[in-house]
């Protein structure tokens, strides 16, 4: 195994015990997230990738201030404002459209999850549902895309970039091209 799908699985198990911690205790602890930090740093570095590690890290600075206001009103926890610009620092912009589809599956899921009574949600102080299951499980299954690795990242630009052009000659077969 790659020292990268080491990285990724421990920072998987990291991921699966903040899920327990939360459903459990409804905290997220701050140890936990700088590990989180922490596996990310040894991803970039044994990638040799800095300037990836810097794109990714104002991007999670770019997404942390309008999560900081839905903090301010309390839309989320400060546990989940954290866990999320952790995942948003993993995640980057390239990958983070289809973390937040997934976060927003999961969301949907842990809430019909609730309804039908097989979770249990937040009630008393909080207002709502725990975010932190659901970041967790939406950045685990953003791992198993593949796509913080660039060359399956480069394979699928690849394969839509071929997509598009095939579609585009279709609609157009009259127009010039290269081949």
């Amino acid at each position: 195994m790659s020292p990268t799908a080491q990285i990724l699985l421990i920072a998987s198990c990291v991921l699966v015990y903040i899920t327990i911690t939360e459903f459990r205790q409804h905290r997220i602890r701050n140890e936990v997230v700088l590990v989180l930090l922490g596996l990310y740093l040894a991803f970039a570095v044994i990638n040799h990738d800095w300037i990836q590690l810097v794109v990714h890290v104002g991007f999670a600075i770019l997404v942390f201030v309008p999560m900081l206001y839905a903090y301010s009103l309390r839309m989320m926890a400060g546990g989940d404002l954290k866990l999320f610009t952790a995942a948003t620092v993993w995640v980057g912009p390239t990958c983070f459209l289809p973390f937040i589809a997934l976060f927003t599956l999961f969301i949907g899921v842990q809430i019909l999850g609730g309804r039908l009574g097989i979770v249990a949600l937040h009630k008393a102080k909080q207002r709502g549902v725990a975010l932190g299951p659901s970041i967790a499980t939406a950045l685990i299954a953003t791992f198993l895309t593949g796509c913080l690795d660039e060359s399956t990242r480069a394979n699928l630009f690849s394969v839509l970039g071929q997509w598009w052009f095939d579609f585009a000659y279709w609609l157009l077969p009259s127009a010039p091209h290269g081949g």
